[in-house]
């Protein structure tokens, strides 16, 4: 079991360390260009927007359906790249904003009644990035630890507590342990 986990974070560490860039790559990217990737469907819209430094979830609905421009009619996914605008997503009433983390919701009420509406996530891309940086750390940790322990043995010093044992080279004064046979 620990040499398949070794095996998995050996894997892992490479892929989450090129998500990491390409989160800090699409982090930088947001504050010059506003990249909107929508999805239309007869009832709904998802976009899925990077700007200013988060990444926007943005979940559409309407009971009598969308009529939408001729450019989406046919419904599908839909790619959008602008140059960013400080007042796009700017100015909406949030329900709560928390270290760039928040979310908001605008009901469609111009009938009358309540036909439609928008829910927004927004997530900074901070998160992500600490995110991918948790394997890349276990396994910083995991090679460092080896390596301590290789060069405790080759040393003469208990593997757990570091104590000098050449003066008691079958058991650790210190902590009790007994070094591995044949050094």
């Amino acid at each position: 079991m620990k040499r398949f986990r070794r095996h998995l974070l050996n894997a892992l560490t490479p892929l989450s360390m090129l998500m990491c860039l390409a989160a800090v790559l699409l982090y930088a990217r947001s504050y010059f260009t506003f990249d909107d990737a929508v999805l239309v469907r007869p009832k709904t819209v998802t976009n899925i927007v990077s700007l200013y430094g988060r990444l926007y979830l943005q979940f559409g609905w309407s009971s009598v359906g969308y009529h939408p421009s001729s450019r989406y009619a046919g419904g599908g996914w839909f790619l959008d790249s602008l140059a960013a605008n400080p007042t796009m997503y700017g100015n909406q009433s949030r329900r709560w904003d928390w270290l760039g983390f928040g979310t908001w919701y605008r009901p469609d009420h111009s009938t009358g009644q309540i036909t439609g509406g928008e829910r927004t996530v927004m997530i900074p891309y901070w998160f992500f990035v600490l995110l991918t940086l948790i394997v890349p750390a276990l396994a910083f940790r995991r090679t460092r630890r080896e390596r301590r322990h290789l060069l405790r043995v080759k040393d003469h010093l208990c593997s757990k507590c570091g104590y000098d044992l050449r003066a008691t080279p079958d058991r650790c004064p210190e902590c009790g342990t007994i070094p591995p046979i044949g050094r």
